[in-house]
């Protein structure tokens, strides 16, 4: 649901800037196409696609709202 994808997004986030701080504290080059680079890069975007207000939500037509079922 968007209010799931949109908690995991804002819980991501945070995590994400610890893991880079991590990753530089440690000396890890995140500028190169190294491993670790690559996977913040992959996670900084999922944690992004996740949350439904970036993609429109609630002004666009989406499936996650569900169609009110006519009057009989």
């Amino acid at each position: 649901t968007a209010i799931d994808d949109w908690h995991t997004s804002r819980r991501l986030k945070p995590f994400l800037r610890l893991c880079e701080q991590r990753f530089l504290d440690a000396g890890v080059d995140l500028h190169g196409d190294s491993e670790h680079a690559r996977w913040l890069s992959w996670a900084t975007q999922y944690a992004r696609e996740l949350d439904p207000f970036r993609n429109g939500f609630p002004l666009k037509e989406s499936t996650i709202i569900p169609e009110v079922p006519p009057e009989v």
